[in-house]
């Protein structure tokens, strides 16, 4: 039986979304007003997600008691008010409405609303079949919570934003439009006519002009769609490049940690969304409006005729609809099984591939195979109701549909017997209720394809909605660095608020000229120190001076521009060698390019390519070993001459003949630069000006490498366990 929910909803907006998105609800639910960025930030969600002592801190944050804890199906029956947060099938979370007569309404933000049996619900809910995690909130009276004005764009003003340009376009569009609804018009009174006027009293010279008059109304017809056909895809075409287009330049502002917060596929998501707007607006919105203007053509038309086939019409056709919604309910509860079935098996799928050498390794591939077969008996399963399901569903319109013909046509007939309608009548009637069917199928598909285009809409505005990395008011960076880095006071954690410290009360100078290094066990806060003075992230406590001025009011870009930076995890572009070094794709200077080759001593490797410098990279050409890319990186931030250096283990990769040769050429580069360097190899440090020691996130020394090894204390322990001094 078909259900209406009077419960909210928010569909998750990215993969990781599913907790600040189950907040939403409540918070709505509660007609408490927050926004989905809001909840994000609050809940802490990174692209591993919020963790329930996260969302719970959320929670507490717009005006709610909250309470964590593991208990029973029974006492979740009996004990506590809904909705409450569940934690499902342990990486995911929905709300949970309502327990009724054994059936329990949950919202899942990934999928959308569920009614599931007792047994289902313990499957998603707990691990062992008897515990299982929720959150249970309820409104804080004594909260003082207000929610910050969201100034975001609804779904119509972006709709207009997208067209307003095209207007010209449109217009016409909606011309040929109106045209062909005309021609569609005409036609069926010309059957009429034909009969009743050619056929009937046998007139052949009638046939044979309404039969020309039908040839030209049908090749307009043809020649409309094809003028329609035609503005569309132009359409499609601008609005593509122009969406898209608007979506990357928007995206190449944000900040650093805002990629860094994001799964990929969030990114991948957005950019699809482009697409299913570029296609809802060119393609959905048109073929909505032209179904419109037929039906109401078509059912205007049948009116004029007899009022009574509009009715009859009307009648089955609303049957139709109700026996289609009727299966609406078992329907949702087999999608929401094919759901979980379907990232079961995607997930399974990807470990099966991406693990195979383990598999091999350990002769598990006969264990892989039957949980592989277990898995399809399950879908076989599914598949099968789902297809008894959809013929029973099928079955029950087509036969309305026969009936709704049947019963027109004996009306048709029996009025035609009794003369109350001509034959030609009857004939132009049974012509349109057969053209009605796909209008009305454009219709119903319309409002899903809606549906999808105001999620893909919500999810763009809320990458619109975000701050830019250099927004208005930002100072400019000084041509020269003239005294150097000031770190004062420094506390630094990333989100989640049970998240530790990373780095703590970091007190440091990094002057002008020289080089400082930066050494420390894994884990101590070496590569987190190198992302805040790139201005990655902003510290919770403290401040970065640059020549007295502070970090955050710089424009980053033009600080990184006097940057040359290594990075652990740097990429490889799918472009030529030079392109990749200038990271330009069309102006590059060579001479530079072999000489921050030479100096990473990459230029004997190149020259021996077929196509030395010009040679593809990346997943479309040749593959480089982890040393090759470390030198190629080496050379990326040498092509760029600046007078600020980062390297982050840029020499980790390399053999200790290239290490040394590069480490040699490299010192001669530094000269006169400000260079900080992050190693675990103290041997490429031991000439550093300053060496600054981190364990656990505070600075534990800070010395020249003589100084150091002179004091026995940690750079020592470092130093002996590496190159066995003092023994």
């Amino acid at each position: 039986m078909l259900k209406f929910y009077k419960y909210p909803f928010q569909k998750q907006l990215d993969l990781m979304d599913c907790g600040p998105a189950c907040l939403k609800m409540i918070s709505e639910y509660y007609k408490i007003n927050t926004s989905i960025s809001e909840l994000r930030e609050l809940c802490n969600t990174s692209r591993l997600g919020s963790n329930i002592g996260d969302i719970m801190y959320g929670a507490e944050q717009i005006g709610f008691k909250a309470l964590v804890f593991k208990t029973t199906i029974d006492y979740l029956k009996n004990n506590h008010p809904f909705p409450c947060i569940i934690h499902w099938r342990k990486n995911h979370y929905v709300v949970l409405y309502k327990i009724k007569d054994g059936k329990y309404t949950i919202g899942d933000p990934a999928y959308g609303f569920a009614t599931l049996s007792e047994k289902e619900f313990i499957d998603g809910w707990s691990d062992n079949g008897e515990k299982g995690i929720a959150l249970f909130v309820e409104p804080d009276l004594e909260s003082t919570y207000t929610t910050e004005a969201v100034n975001g764009k609804s779904v119509l003003q972006q709709f207009a934003d997208f067209l307003r340009p095209h207007a010209k376009q449109i217009g016409v569009l909606l011309l040929v439009i109106v045209i062909a609804s005309f021609i569609s018009l005409l036609i069926p009174r010309t059957i009429e006519y034909m009969t009743d006027k050619g056929v009937e009293k046998k007139d052949i010279g009638i046939i044979w002009k309404v039969l020309l008059f039908q040839f030209v109304l049908f090749g307009s017809l043809t020649f409309t769609n094809y003028i329609r056909s035609l503005i569309q895809a132009k359409l499609s075409t601008k609005l593509s490049i122009g969406i898209i287009s608007d979506f990357l330049v928007k995206l190449l502002m944000l900040p650093i940690s805002f990629f860094d917060s994001k799964n990929h596929a969030d990114i991948y998501q957005r950019i699809d969304d482009h697409s299913r707007i570029e296609t809802f607006l060119s393609t959905k919105l048109v073929s909505f409006i032209f179904s419109v203007s037929l039906l109401i053509v078509y059912i205007l038309q049948i009116f004029w005729f007899d009022k009574y086939i509009v009715l009859s019409f009307l009648l089955f056709t609303v049957l139709s609809f109700v026996w289609f919604f009727l299966f609406m309910d078992r329907r949702k509860r087999l999608d929401y099984r094919r759901f979980g079935l379907a990232i079961e098996e995607r997930h399974y799928l990807n470990d099966l591939i991406s693990g195979m050498t383990e598999i091999k390794l350990n002769n598990a591939q006969a264990g892989r195979v039957g949980s592989w077969q277990e898995l399809q008996h399950k879908l076989y399963d599914f598949k099968l109701s789902n297809l008894k399901l959809s013929q029973l569903q099928q079955n029950g319109i087509n036969t309305v549909n026969q009936l709704k013909s049947i019963f027109i046509t004996f009306l048709c007939s029996y009025w035609v017997i009794n003369g109350t309608i001509t034959f030609g009548v009857m004939l132009s009637i049974g012509y349109i209720v057969g053209q009605l069917t796909i209008p009305l199928q454009e219709i119903m598909n319309f409002f899903h394809d809606y549906q999808d285009a105001k999620t893909s809409f919500e999810r763009l505005n809320e990458i619109q909605l975000k701050t830019n990395e250099n927004d208005q008011g930002k100072i400019s960076f000084p041509g020269k660095l003239n005294r150097g880095f000031d770190i004062h006071n420094l506390s630094f954690k990333y989100s989640g608020i049970h998240n530790p410290y990373v780095l703590r009360g970091i007190n440091l100078f990094i002057p002008k000229g020289g080089i400082t290094a930066i050494v420390g066990t894994s884990g101590s806060g070496k590569t987190t120190l190198m992302k805040l003075l790139l201005s990655f992230y902003q510290p919770q406590d403290g401040s970065i001076l640059i020549d007295d001025v502070n970090l955050k009011a710089i424009n980053t870009d033009e600080l990184r521009s006097q940057c040359g930076v290594v990075m652990q995890d740097g990429y490889v572009y799918s472009s030529s060698i030079a392109q990749n070094i200038a990271m330009d794709d069309k102006n590059v200077d060579l001479d530079r390019v072999y000489q921050a080759l030479r100096i990473a001593c990459l230029d004997d490797f190149v020259d021996s390519l077929p196509q030395k410098h010009n040679t593809a990279l990346g997943s479309t050409g040749v593959d480089l070993s982890g040393g090759q890319k470390q030198r190629l990186f080496i050379a990326r931030a040498v092509y760029k001459n600046p007078q600020i250096i980062f390297f982050d283990e840029a020499t980790n990769s390399l053999d200790s003949n290239n290490e040394r040769a590069i480490m040699d050429n490299l010192e001669r580069f530094f000269i006169g630069k400000t260079v900080l360097v992050i190693a675990h190899r103290l041997s490429t440090v031991k000439n550093a000006a300053q060496i600054v020691v981190l364990e656990k996130g505070e600075i534990v020394e800070v010395g020249s490498h003589a100084e150091l090894t002179r004091n026995r204390g940690k750079y020592y322990e470092l130093v002996k366990n590496q190159l066995e001094l003092g023994q």
